[in-house]
C-alpha cells in the first residue's frame, strides 16, 4: 500500500469520493448494506486483526455477581463516552458466557488493571479461575472491586446495541474511585501484553 485506503484500487477523481460516499449513504438509509465500489472480493480477517493490533489499549475486567459468585470478563474495548451524563461503553462478544450473567443484574463494576495484574487478566480468560480472584464490594452498586486495580467505575446498564459479532453496552456511571494513582496500567499490544523492556 502507498498511502491509499485499503478499500481503494487506483486513482479517484476529486468528485468521485463524495459521489461514492453519498451513494453508500443512500443505500444505507434504505437498509441496503453494501461495500464501497472497487472493494476487494474477499476480506482478510487475519490481516485486519493484525492491523487493529497496532492500536495499544488498556485492559479492564467487567465484573458482576451472580448467586454471590464473582463473574467477569476481560475487555480492551472500553471508553469514556460522555461527561453529561457520565457514560461509559464497552463491547462484549456475543459468544460471551459471562456477559449475559452480569447483564441480568443490570449493575457491574469496570476494573482498570495495573501492569502487575497480568495474572488477573489471564484468570478471567480461563474457566473457573476468576472465582479465585480477591475482591471487595463497591459502595454504590455492590458490584465487585478487584483487589489491586488502578481504578474502578460502578455502572448501571443503560442501553445495548447490536454491532456485528459484538454488542455495544452503554452504561451510566454511578460511582468511581482511583485506587492506585501511581500505578502503571496493564497494556495490550500486537496480540500480547506490552512490556516496558
Amino acid at each position: 500500500m502507498t498511502g491509499r485506503g485499503a478499500w481503494n484500487k487506483g486513482e479517484a477523481t476529486a468528485d468521485a469520493v463524495p459521489r461514492r460516499a453519498a451513494s453508500v449513504a443512500a443505500r444505507a438509509s434504505r437498509g441496503v448494506a453494501s461495500l464501497p465500489p472497487n472493494s476487494p472480493p474477499t476480506f482478510d480477517s487475519r490481516a485486519y486483526r493484525d492491523a487493529m493490533g497496532q492500536f495499544c489499549t488498556g485492559v479492564v475486567i467487567v465484573a458482576g455477581v451472580e448467586s454471590d459468585e464473582l463473574v467477569g470478563f476481560a475487555a480492551q474495548s472500553f471508553v469514556s463516552l460522555s461527561l453529561q451524563p457520565p457514560l461509559v461503553a464497552f463491547c462484549p462478544a456475543k459468544s460471551s458466557v459471562s456477559w449475559p450473567r452480569i447483564r441480568s443484574s443490570g449493575r457491574f463494576c469496570v476494573n482498570v488493571l495495573a501492569d502487575d495484574q497480568q495474572d488477573v487478566s489471564d484468570a478471567f480468560a480461563q474457566s473457573g479461575l476468576a472465582a479465585r480472584t480477591r475482591w471487595a464490594t463497591a459502595p454504590v452498586t455492590g458490584a465487585p472491586v478487584l483487589t489491586g486495580v488502578i481504578a474502578y467505575v460502578e455502572c448501571v446498564l443503560m442501553a445495548e446495541h447490536q454491532a456485528g459479532d459484538h454488542t455495544i453496552a452503554v452504561s451510566e456511571v454511578v460511582g468511581f474511585k482511583t485506587v492506585r494513582p501511581d500505578a502503571r496500567p496493564l497494556l495490550y499490544f500486537r496480540g500480547g501484553y506490552l512490556s516496558e523492556s
